[in-house]
Formats: structure tokens, C-alpha cells, sequence
């Protein structure tokens, strides 16, 4: 997810670790059949992706991370903005929640 390194104490992570927890992100938000989600959930905890925002050094229990991730995802020039739907971090913190509270349910 692209705002993931807005958050200085956030450590490096591999760019694809990243976007393995934007895609599980876009998928909730894009509101896809469970079935379809389920199966990235499994093929990502397979390979060894992470399926949780604790994998990555977020605290799902900060407001201000989830925050600063969502503003910084919905700034003019990123990719979220070509969704065929409006993304704004309104929307986008509920679904960083959903998608690491399905994320934690398989771990």
C-alpha cells in the first residue's frame, strides 16, 4: 500500500510485501466475492506474503496510523485514484481495518 511508508517508525519493507496488503485492502474496498478473496488470503499466507498489517509494523489500533496510510494512499498521482469509484481515506480506513481483521481470522 502505497502510505505504508508515511509512517516513520514503520520499518523497511520488500515493496511486494507492501502491495500484497494493498491488494487485500483494494479487494475489501472493491467489495469482491468472498470467494475470491479467500483465495488470495490463502495463496499470499502460502507463499509467505504477509495477510495482516501487524506483518508489516501497522498498529490497526492507532487511528493516526491508519490515518496518515489512507491520506497518503489518495493523494493526487496514486494509483488508488483508478478505481471506477471515488477513494478517499474515509473509505479506505474501514477497509484496511476489514482486511486485517479477515487477515487475522486466518492466522
Amino acid at each position: 500500500m502505497i502510505g505504508i511508508p508515511a509512517i516513520p517508525a514503520i520499518p523497511a519493507f520488500i515493496h511486494g510485501k507492501k502491495v500484497a496488503i494493498g491488494l487485500l485492502t483494494q479487494l475489501v474496498l472493491e467489495g469482491r466475492p468472498q470467494t475470491e478473496i479467500e483465495e488470495i488470503y490463502r495463496y499470499q499466507k502460502a507463499v509467505g506474503l504477509p495477510i495482516t498489517l501487524a506483518e508489516v509494523g501497522v498498529d490497526v489500533a492507532s487511528d493516526d496510523q491508519l490515518r496518515t496510510i489512507a491520506e497518503r494512499t489518495v493523494i493526487p498521482g496514486e494509483s488508488s485514484l483508478n478505481e471506477p469509484f471515488p477513494v478517499t481515506a474515509e473509505t479506505l480506513v474501514p477497509a484496511l481495518r476489514a482486511a486485517d481483521q479477515l487477515g487475522r481470522q486466518r492466522c
